[in-house]
């Protein structure tokens, strides 16, 4: 018989805003815990994959590390530090973005308008 891991299939399934998922309320070292997509929002991390990809190609964004052929994570730690960094920033710019990254945005946006 196997042994029981104490989550229900409902569980698994279930938001992950859950106190007690594992992945948010591990007695493990943040070092040592995955998240995944799934996790994200628990952390208030609300982005679309797309716009994850984005911020990880520019380094704004922790390193996702490769689980299997389609699956990635991240260890909390980094996703934690990556949530305080924001809100510090949030705090000190107006609509969370640093001068630079706008005046990189608005030139995104520009070479966008002159395609069109």
């Amino acid at each position: 018989m196997a042994q029981s891991t104490g989550f229900s299939a409902s569980k698994v399934n279930s938001g992950r805003s859950d106190p007690n998922w594992p992945a948010l309320n591990s007695a493990l070292p943040d070092d040592e815990v995955i998240i995944t997509y799934n996790d994200l929002p628990a952390f208030g991390i609300k982005f679309t994959r797309v716009h994850i990809n984005r911020l990880i190609a520019e380094g704004e964004f922790p390193a996702a590390i490769r689980l299997s052929k389609n699956r990635i994570g991240w260890i909390r730690q980094s996703i934690r530090e990556f949530v305080r960094g924001r809100s510090t920033v949030a705090n000190n710019h107006s609509k969370g973005h640093t001068p630079e990254a706008r005046a990189k945005m608005r030139a995104a946006w520009v070479r966008r308008r002159a395609r069109a």
